[in-house]
This record gives structure tokens, C-alpha cells and sequence, in this order.
């Protein structure tokens, strides 16, 4: 980590891990990276106990309409979604899932990967971000680059740039030399 105190981290880190055991996360690996996201946070006026506890609430939820998708690889994200300041985070999501599976995105779980992702920015309305996805989607299909299930997750984060920002330009595939 990149800090001074290193060691106040770590204790701090295992502080975290402890607080999202005591609220029924599984232990492993993904249960460190919540509370290393969490971690990474500004502290200065969160409410540990309270994130941890909206991120339980997030997670059940997401665990609720997709069973077979949800698991403990989803616990850093669901941090994340919960420090947003958004009410029906979980609604949020589902109308992206909803929206993009009927714009061509296939159901499973990168596309909710990616609903998670587009959830993320409070810059931006639904339909906006709904938009700019499937616009990311056809410029992969343009370019002739099949838009696989497992780019997904890419294409939520390059639909999160502003669309002044975003080009998509296929490489030649040919070398030149200098």
C-alpha cells in the first residue's frame, strides 16, 4: 500500500476483514479485497459499520435476483456500490440488466458485471449510459470484433468515458519498420 504507516493498515485492513466477518461475508480472499476497496476509501466521514451493513444489504439483494450469478467474487463491488450515495441501488441496477439484455447483451453474469459497473456513476442518467453501452457494443461489431459475453465488463467502462472521448479503431495488424 502506499502509505507512510503501513502497519496501521494492515491492522486496520484486518479491523475491516474482521467487521465483514462478523456480518456473515464468507472468509477468503474476496472478503480481504471489500475491505481493502473499503480501506481505500476516505475514512474521514464514513461510518465503517454502516457501509459494511449497506454492503450486506446490496449484496443479499443482488444475491436475490440472480442466485445462480452471485457469489463472494461480487463482494468488492458490491463496496463500491454501496458508497455510492443512491437510493434503490439495487432497482438501479436491474433496469440496466433489463434495458441492455433487450438491446442484444446476452443474460449471465457478465452482463451483470456490467450492470454494476454503469451503476457506478452518478454523472450520468440511465438511459444515457444504457445508450453509450449498446453504442460501444455496435463499434466492436463494426470493427469487426465479435462483442464476446467476457468483454462485458470493457465495455461498461469505456461506455462510462464521455462519447467525445471514445473511438474505436481496429489495429492494422500490419508492421512497419522504422
Amino acid at each position: 500500500m502506499k502509505t507512510e504507516t503501513p502497519e496501521a493498515k494492515i491492522t486496520e485492513l484486518f479491523k475491516l476483514y474482521k467487521t465483514f466477518r462478523n456480518a456473515t461475508f464468507k472468509s477468503g480472499v474476496n472478503t480481504y479485497l471489500a475491505a481493502s476497496t473499503l480501506l481505500t476509501q476516505d475514512h474521514s466521514d464514513l461510518d465503517t459499520k454502516k457501509i459494511v451493513g449497506k454492503t450486506s444489504d446490496i449484496y443479499e439483494g443482488m444475491k436475490k435476483e440472480h442466485p445462480f450469478l452471485t457469489g463472494t467474487s461480487d463482494y468488492p463491488l458490491a463496496v463500491l456500490l454501496a458508497l455510492e450515495k443512491r437510493p434503490g441501488m439495487i432497482e438501479h441496477i436491474e433496469r440496466f440488466y433489463k434495458q441492455l439484455s433487450k438491446n442484444g447483451f446476452s443474460k449471465g453474469n457478465d452482463l451483470q458485471f456490467l450492470s454494476h459497473i454503469l451503476s457506478l456513476s452518478s454523472q450520468e442518467n440511465h438511459q444515457t449510459l444504457v445508450q453509450r453501452a449498446v453504442d460501444v457494443f455496435h463499434a466492436f461489431k463494426q470493427e469487426r470484433i465479435k462483442p464476446k459475453t467476457m468483454y462485458y465488463p470493457v465495455i461498461g467502462m469505456l461506455a462510462l468515458l464521455p462519447s467525445d472521448l471514445f473511438e474505436m479503431k481496429k489495429p492494422s495488424g500490419r508492421c512497419t519498420k522504422s
